[in-house]
């Protein structure tokens, strides 16, 4: 059959080079797809070439898609070409037509039949060349046309034609998205065709995770409708019924809904009879696809699709007077509506809308089932606007913002001893959404089933794990939260460290959050990241240990415009809590925040792994002998040595004085906040001494029996060192202080200076070699006191050198013969001056 007259035929280039980089099996030379409105026709033209076995193997098959409830094809020819000659292959009488229904997991049967035409003998370079047009469009439009369509193809292909034959003085309005160009215009008398035409096309490629909303391929939005009104005009009236209808339906659901003691109650058992009772399945062929059936049709038969159980739990609520109206809404693509045109194409899925008055305004999805908890507490997906079908709408409606619940899970070992095995009892509480769908899964597997899923979870952490008893579960559908509890028996938890024989070590993973707190990364990424912004979940490990352990107590945390992550370690009693918390506060991340979203990522998986190590050799020598009294022997010694260094001090050095004896000043000012500081001092390293684990013998052994910690054993002994001869020389400088000695100054000057610069020095050392060793709050606090200590050398050093009341204050020496330097030009004696 020949092409419909207004076709305007294409000539595809035969002989169009490939792409360089041209991997898959065929090539695209034309894509034509032409529509008229005034013939309500649409024309398809699809020109490719066979490149290989595969192309072969994935395009020898033909397959057209209609609706025999408003659609006829006529198929124009089917063609091979080879070596320039054309082998017409249309034989109708190989044509078959059968029924493929592409969303039956979907419980969706939409009707549609498939042309499918087995093409024979299909060799590698070959070109088929086939064209058909389809005839009539859905009642259910009213004649309106509208069309989405993108102007790049998902693989390369060398021609893409779209045309729109518009007859002249019909409505007709277009826009143009994400860049698209535009079209070519040919006016006539008759008609205005628009196209849309390109060359050399590269496939489209999304990168992985991209929001399933994100578009930014050039593309066209085509529609005959005005308004949001007039969509809404259009479907009004089929999702509303009649008085005497709504009265019937109302007489029949009291005869199937327990009594309610008021409207809220009311509307719960609504909402669980249409959700639970009234089972997902739809036959969505020709008008079907958006005209939904009677709700008394629906309520007899006990099953509907979307529209159709949207349609009766709003009639049912109607019949008792509650406000309640179906709502259109994309799955999806909620965030792109506002910017498109107004079309019944627009959406996917039907919701309800509940008007409560003063109470407010209630969103439910009767299709998800089993849903939890009280009606305004009931989740609902975030599908951010949506059309309510009721007379005088004429816009969208924003949807309220998603609200999460958090999830907890809570595994809890108990240790046998060191070095063998482990209980581990297991609690998850699941809420909002998540306990939603926690209780579909187990109400449709077996709990053989997921006992053995959860045990194969946990396996590739623990090698050997068995499941001890039966798993079990608790369901309070009324709070909303599922409970599962799981017990296991590990065998072996410690596993030997290499390197160090005498090292075993227990791991602790947050492993139910392995999956978000490792995001895929991209190298340069251009397209935004999706984001699950439902995620609000909290892993608690509890280690009840054998016996005391050294841990400290910390908090961590990582924060940022996407997401919030915190850890908390506590420690007391031999009982180890380790408690992260993920919450997701975005649906995705902005391209350009992809990079720090995953550096942030990989800052916190530093953090996810702990582990408790037992040293044998470092225990066994800690309990024989608890106290290194080498270190203690090594901090007399330093203190000895710098006391008889401090007496020589004292005893020996001194400083000429400037100031006479009447000009001599008491302590005051500023000297006596120094004296203070001063008295302090040496309690200050007494208290670092005990504090700091300098004399536990298993400290230095741990530090000393690996040459990966050997580096912190020698700056543990240098901060040893530090402190102690800091402890000594403070007391000599506070005694010359109390003296109001000439050398007092000066000597005050080397013991600020010294504590700043060889803290500084020790500490930037222990960053650089050992930087896995320190939290971030530990590192604040220790540049925090390193700044006080520079800030106190900045202001003082400078008043002890300069102060006149420093100078005068400091006046004496131990010495009697050390004079004040006399001034060469005595009060005394007049000076003769040169005119």
């Amino acid at each position: 059959m020949q092409e419909p007259a207004w076709v305007q035929l294409a000539q595809p280039n035969l002989n169009a080079a490939l792409p360089d980089d041209q991997a898959s099996g065929f090539y695209y030379l034309l894509a034509d797809k032409q529509e008229n409105l005034g013939t309500d026709q649409s024309y398809r033209r699809f020109t490719y070439k066979i490149l290989n076995s595969s192309g072969v193997q994935d395009m020898s098959d033909l397959s057209i898609n209609f609706d025999p409830a408003y659609q006829k094809v006529d198929i124009h020819n089917i063609n091979i070409i080879r070596g320039g000659k054309i082998i017409d292959k249309f034989d109708p009488g190989k044509i078959q037509v059968v029924q493929r229904e592409t969303n039956m997991e979907r419980k969706l049967y939409d009707g549609r039949l498939t042309i499918i035409v087995n093409l024979t003998d299909i060799r590698a370079d070959d070109i088929i060349d086939y064209s058909y047009t389809l005839a009539g469009s859905n009642p259910v439009y009213h004649g309106n046309y509208q069309e989405y369509f993108t102007l790049e193809f998902n693989i390369d292909a060398y021609q893409h034609r779209t045309s729109i034959t518009v007859p002249e003085g019909e409505k007709f309005r277009y826009q143009q998205l994400y860049g698209a160009k535009d079209p070519e215009i040919d006016k006539t008398p008759e008609f205005t065709r628009f196209t849309w035409e390109d060359f050399e096309l590269k496939a489209k490629q999304f990168e992985n995770n991209t929001p399933s909303w994100y578009e930014d391929s050039p593309a066209v939005e085509i529609t005959q409708f005005d308004s949001w009104e007039e969509v809404n005009d259009l479907f009004v009236n089929t999702f509303t019924l009649r008085e005497i209808e709504r009265h019937q339906l109302g007489n029949e659901v009291k005869k199937l809904l327990p009594n309610s003691e008021n409207d809220k109650e009311f509307i719960e058992n609504a909402i669980r009879f249409v959700q639970d009772e009234v089972r997902y399945l739809g036959f969505e062929s020709g008008v079907n696809s958006h005209i939904p059936s009677g709700p008394s049709e629906v309520l007899q038969r006990r099953y509907g699709d979307c529209k159709d159980k949207s349609f009766l739990l709003s009639e049912i609520l109607q019949s008792q007077g509650i406000n309640a109206y179906p709502m259109l809404v994309h799955s999806y693509n909620g965030p792109n509506l506002t910017m498109r045109f107004p079309s019944p194409n627009a959406f996917d899925h039907c919701v309800v809308q509940i008007d409560m008055g003063s109470k407010g305004v209630k969103y439910i999805d009767p299709t998800i089932s089993e849903q939890g908890g009280e009606l305004e507490d009931i989740s609902f997906p975030d599908y951010k606007y949506g059309l309510v079908l009721k007379p005088g709408t004429t816009g969208l409606t924003p949807l309220p913002e998603y609200e999460t619940t958090s999830s907890t899970i809570t595994e809890t070992f108990e240790l046998d001893d060191i070095g063998g095995g482990a209980d581990l009892i297991v609690e998850t509480i699941y809420r909002g959404d998540a306990a939603d769908s926690r209780r579909i899964a187990f109400m449709g597997t077996s709990l053989q089933s997921i006992q053995k899923d959860f045990t194969s979870f946990y396996s590739s952490l623990y090698p050997g794990i068995k499941a001890e008893g039966q798993m079990s579960f608790q369901d309070n559908r009324e709070r909303n939260e599922f409970k599962v509890f799981e017990k296991y028996r590990i065998d072996s938890l410690w596993t030997k460290t290499a390197g160090n024989r005498d090292v075993i070590q227990a791991q602790f993973y947050p492993l139910s959050m392995e999956d978000f707190l490792y995001p895929e990364k991209a190298a340069d990424r251009k397209m935004p990241y999706f984001l699950n912004n439902s995620l609000d979940f909290v892993h608690k490990t509890v280690v009840y240990v054998p016996k005391a352990w050294n841990i400290n107590n910390e908090k961590r945390s990582v924060k940022n415009d996407y997401f919030n992550w915190d850890l908390d370690i506590r420690y007391k009693n031999a009982t180890l809590e380790i408690t992260h918390r993920y919450k997701a506060l975005k649906d995705h991340v902005a391209a350009e925040d992809v990079k720090q979203f995953l550096a942030d990522h990989t800052k916190l998986q530093e953090d996810l792994h702990y582990f408790l190590t037992y040293n044998s050799r470092v225990a066994g020598a800690a309990e024989a002998n608890s106290t290194s009294w080498t270190a203690v022997l090594f901090m007399l010694l330093l203190m000895a040595g710098v006391g008889i260094l401090s007496y020589i001090i004292y005893k020996n050095y001194d400083l000429p004085t400037k100031v006479k004896a009447k000009h001599e000043r008491k302590i005051g000012g500023w000297l006596i906040l120094l004296g203070i500081g001063l008295f302090f001092t040496p309690f200050v390293f007494i208290s670092q001494l005990l504090s700091g684990n300098y004399f536990s013998s298993s400290i230095w052994l741990s530090l000393f029996s690996s040459s990966d910690t050997i580096t912190m054993g020698l700056l543990l002994g240098a901060e040893l060192a530090l402190h102690s001869v800091l402890l000594v020389f403070s007391l000599l400088v506070l005694v010359l202080f109390l003296k109001r000695r000439t050398i007092a100054p000066r000597m005050m000057i080397i013991l600020y200076g010294s504590s700043f610069v060889f803290s500084a020095l020790i500490s930037f050392a222990s960053f650089a070699l050992h930087p896995e060793a320190f939290a971030g709050p530990e590192r604040q606090d220790i540049y925090f006191e390193l700044s006080k200590m520079g800030i106190r050398c900045v202001i003082f050093i400078p008043y002890l050198l300069y102060s006149t009341r420093v100078e005068e204050t400091f006046t004496r020496t131990r010495k009697k013969d050390v004079e004040p330097e006399e001034n060469i030009f005595p009060e005394e004696v007049p000076v003769a001056v040169m005119d």
